[in-house]
């Protein structure tokens, strides 16, 4: 049997909601379960279980020495035995060190303590766009074309800083408190001066493969910004449709079908879409690279050209209740 992860306890944590204002340095959490093994980490106190992902747990945590919320990412002690895991999270620091942008998720913070490995987030007050298109089944048209172009800007900074995210997806567009749309996880990302890409093997694909181009099912390791591009396109499809443009009980038949290219166009599928966004998600994903738009400069021109974009995201109400951060 597995060593049974002491953060794992946490998950049992009922806190009262936390005012920003009050000094959680003072004490920890009232209702913490005796059982509890650890609640500290570092400078960061636990307070509650935010979600699991593939490379460990996210908490709801306080940074005591500045006396605010954040979400901790914490690499799993099994993961954290494994140096590819460990480099990949390594990775995940040194990419989000490295951007400052309205539209991609903060780091605040890095370190270990423990034996485990963790790096410190803003935390952000909304949910995530994929947690909204299941509630809703799609967006308005303004709404989705606002979030194609937050995600488009936080793209192509990124591609400017010259990194490739490789798994944008309706999950990884968290929003925050002020209806801001941030790009999240960049543990994929890849960087121009290749000194990363040892973690992924020619012919391996990595990434969400309902959104991943096809380039990207076939190899990851040789992918370019068009390849955020066609996921970027996959997504917005998503927002104005309901579905994404490939999709199919399986994996491989999913791949065949981005491998055809054929699909559905979005007006056809929702009768509000305009033409105009038909031809712009085609140059998005356009199953050949060299089909697409050459940069997301490109693509964002043409879509403020269009005059679609919403000024604000519509769907949201007044005040959000929930605080998720990308797993």
């Amino acid at each position: 049997m597995p060593t049974p992860n002491p953060l794992d306890q946490t998950q049992d944590w009922q806190p009262a909601d936390l005012d920003r204002t009050h000094d959680y340095s003072e004490s920890p959490p009232k209702k913490a379960p005796t059982k509890v093994l650890l609640t500290t980490l570092g400078d960061f106190r636990l307070v509650g279980k935010l979600g699991e992902g593939g490379m460990g747990t996210v908490f709801k945590a306080v940074q005591v020495s500045r006396n605010r919320l954040v979400a901790l990412k914490v690499l799993s002690k099994e993961l954290a035995q494994r140096p590819g895991f460990v480099e990949r999270f390594h990775r995940e620091v040194r990419v989000m060190g490295k951007l400052g942008h309205p539209h991609i998720v903060k780091l605040l913070a890095a370190g270990e303590d423990h034996g485990f490995i963790y790096l410190a987030m803003e935390l952000l007050d909304g949910s995530s766009i994929g947690s909204w298109l299941t509630k809703l089944g799609r967006l308005p048209v303004g709404d989705a074309a606002l979030v194609a172009k937050s995600c488009g800007l936080a793209l192509q900074y990124a591609h400017e800083a010259g990194m490739v995210h490789r798994d944008v997806k309706p999950d990884n567009l968290l929003l925050a408190k002020s209806r801001t749309v941030k790009l999240a996880d960049l543990g994929l990302a890849k960087t121009a001066d290749d000194s990363d890409i040892g973690l992924t093997q020619t012919g391996v694909g990595i990434g969400t493969p309902l959104y991943a181009a096809p380039e990207q099912a076939r190899d990851a390791k040789h992918v370019d910004a068009r390849s955020d591009l066609y996921s970027l396109g996959s997504v917005f499809y998503h927002c104005l449709t309901g579905k994404p443009p490939f999709h199919a009980s399986n994996l491989l038949d999913i791949i065949k079908a981005k491998e055809k290219g054929v699909y559905a166009t979005a007006s056809l599928v929702n009768k509000k879409v305009p033409p105009a966004l038909d031809r712009i998600l085609a140059k998005m994903i356009a199953k050949v690279p060299d089909h697409r738009y050459p940069s997301v400069a490109e693509f964002l021109q043409e879509l403020e050209w269009s005059g679609l974009v919403g000024k604000e995201l519509s769907f949201l109400p007044g005040e959000s209740d929930r605080e998720t951060v990308a797993e």
